[in-house]
C-alpha cells in the first residue's frame, strides 16, 4: 500500500510541466527531487520511520493503526519515533474509528476520512493555535467522482459504517448490537417449548461451560427460510460447584433423541472430552471451529435475521436478556468486537412469573 502511495504522488508530479522537471530520481520507494528533498512512502513501523529528517509526515489511515501497547507497531510509538525528525508539525489522514488512541489526543486533533488533516499529538489545544485542520466529508473533500447515488447507495448499505468513513464522523467505542424492539418482535409469546414436527429437521447445540459461564443447549430448526428455536436448556454452576457433565448429558440426551436426531453441534472447546460423553450415549458431536473471521460472519448472519425478521424465539428471559446485552465494541486495534456484557443475571424479576430457578443450577420452565 505504501508504493501504491507513491505511485499516485508520481502521477501528480508528472501532470505538472513545472513540478515534472523537478524530479531527479525515481525508485520503486521513494522520489528525489533537485532541492535536495526526497519523497518516501513506507509501512507503518517503528523500524521504517526512524532516521529521516522529515519536515512533514503525513500518517495514512491512522483510525485504524494498532493501540494496543503489546502490538509490534502501536501508533504513539511510531510517531515517538518520527517526532526527533520533525521540524514541522506531522499531518494525519484517516477515517474516524473509535474516539481514543493517537487521533483525538488533544481538543484542536481531528480525525476524519477523505480530507480532514489533524495534528496527532496529546496536549491542550493552546499549543496547536496554528495548526491546520482540515475538516470535510468525502462529498466535501474527495473528487467529483463520488456522486450523489454512491452515497445513497452505501448510507442504504450500512448507516454507522456510512457515518465513519463519507461524513467523517467518529464512532462510539460501544454501542448496542441488537435493538431490543428487534429482540422482543422476535419473542414468540408465552411459547416455551415446541413439539417434535416431522416436517423439520432439527438442529440441537451446544455451549459447554462448567464455572463460570453458563453451559447452554438448544434445539432449532429451519422452517421455509425462517429460523426457529425449539428448546433451551441453561446449566449454571460456579468455581466451588462446577456443572457436572454426566448431568447435563442426562438431560439433554433424551431432547436430542425426542427431536429425531443424534448430531449436536459445539463449538472448538472441550471437543474432545465432552465427544467422548455424548458418544455413550449414542450421539455424535459436530465440531464448528469458532475463529475472529467466522464469529463476524455468524454475528452478521444472526443480525440480518433479526431485521429481516426470520428468527422466532421462545419466550426465555435470559435468552432474551442476552441477545439484548450484546455490544458491538470498537477495540483499540481498529477492529470490531461482539460480545456480552460481563457477568450473568443469577436471578429473575419477579414480573416474569413463567421463569423459576432451579436449586440444582438447571434454568428450565415451569
Amino acid at each position: 500500500m505504501a508504493r501504491n502511495s507513491l505511485h499516485f504522488i508520481r502521477a501528480i508530479l508528472e501532470s505538472s510541466p513545472l513540478l515534472a522537471k523537478e524530479m531527479v530520481q525515481i525508485t520503486a520507494d521513494r522520489i528525489d527531487l533537485k532541492n535536495r528533498f526526497t519523497i518516501a512512502c513506507v509501512p507503518a513501523t517503528l523500524k521504517s520511520v526512524r532516521g529521516f529528517a522529515s519536515p512533514v509526515s503525513v500518517m495514512d489511515e491512522v483510525g485504524v493503526w494498532y493501540q494496543e501497547a503489546e502490538s509490534a507497531n502501536p501508533d504513539y510509538e511510531i510517531y515517538r519515533a518520527l517526532s526527533p525528525g520533525q521540524i514541522q508539525f506531522p499531518i494525519g489522514r484517516s477515517s474516524p474509528s473509535a474516539p481514543r488512541g493517537t487521533r483525538p489526543g488533544s481538543s484542536s486533533s481531528t480525525s476524519s476520512g477523505h480530507g480532514r488533516l489533524q495534528v496527532p499529538e496529546h496536549g491542550s489545544a493552546e499549543q496547536y493555535t496554528e495548526a491546520l485542520v482540515v475538516n470535510g466529508p468525502t462529498a466535501v473533500m474527495d473528487n467529483p467522482m463520488v456522486t450523489r447515488e454512491f452515497l445513497t447507495k452505501e448510507r442504504r448499505r450500512d448507516e454507522r459504517a456510512f457515518e465513519r468513513e463519507f461524513l467523517a464522523r467518529f464512532q462510539d467505542s460501544i454501542s448496542g448490537f441488537l435493538p431490543s424492539s428487534l429482540v422482543e418482535l422476535a419473542r414468540d409469546q408465552q411459547v416455551y417449548e415446541r413439539p417434535y414436527d416431522s416436517r423439520w429437521t432439527y438442529y440441537p447445540a451446544i455451549d459447554p461451560a462448567f464455572r463460570r459461564d453458563a453451559f447452554a443447549f438448544t434445539i432449532m430448526h429451519n422452517e421455509n427460510g425462517t429460523i426457529v428455536q425449539d428448546v433451551v436448556r441453561r446449566f449454571v454452576g460456579d468455581p466451588d460447584n462446577p456443572v457436572n457433565p454426566m448431568t447435563v448429558i442426562d438431560q439433554i440426551a433424551p431432547l436430542i433423541d425426542k427431536y429425531h436426531t443424534s448430531l449436536v453441534y459445539s463449538d472448538q472447546y472441550q471437543l474432545e472430552s465432552f465427544g467422548q460423553l455424548l458418544r455413550i450415549k449414542g450421539i455424535t458431536i459436530v465440531p464448528v471451529t469458532f475463529t475472529a473471521k467466522s464469529k463476524a460472519q455468524l454475528y452478521g448472519n444472526l443480525q440480518q435475521l433479526f431485521l429481516q425478521r426470520k428468527i422466532r424465539l421462545l419466550d426465555d428471559y435470559e435468552t432474551l436478556r442476552e441477545l439484548k446485552s450484546l455490544e458491538r465494541t470498537l477495540t483499540e486495534g481498529g477492529q470490531v468486537s461482539i460480545a456480552a456484557l460481563a457477568g450473568c443475571m443469577t436471578t429473575w424479576p419477579r414480573w416474569w412469573p413463567s421463569v423459576r430457578p432451579r436449586p440444582c443450577g438447571v434454568r428450565t420452565r415451569t
